[in-house]
């Protein structure tokens, strides 16, 4: 553990990020996700609550939902996403 961050012997530390917008906008991508794996790399577990705007075709909706959900897994990042 880092010094002066008071945690229980043994307890794992998690954080859970809130996001109305969605992981898959720009400003997700260069600065959320990128600060989100370094955390995730510190061994602080991850998991994102976004939502999620609908577009306007569905198969480029579902590859970039794909995308986005492949780069979080492999950073083992958890992520539930609503509309």
């Amino acid at each position: 553990m880092r010094p002066g961050i008071p945690v229980a012997e043994g307890a794992a530390l998690k954080t859970l990020y809130i996001s109305y917008f969605g992981m898959t906008k720009h400003l997700s991508h260069s600065q959320v996700i990128p600060y989100l794996q370094g955390l995730a790399s510190a061994g602080i577990g991850v998991t994102i609550l976004s939502f999620e705007e609908k577009t306007s075709s569905r198969g480029k909706e579902a590859e970039e939902m794909a995308r986005v959900r492949a780069l979080l897994s492999e950073s083992k990042i958890e992520w539930t996403w609503l509309r």
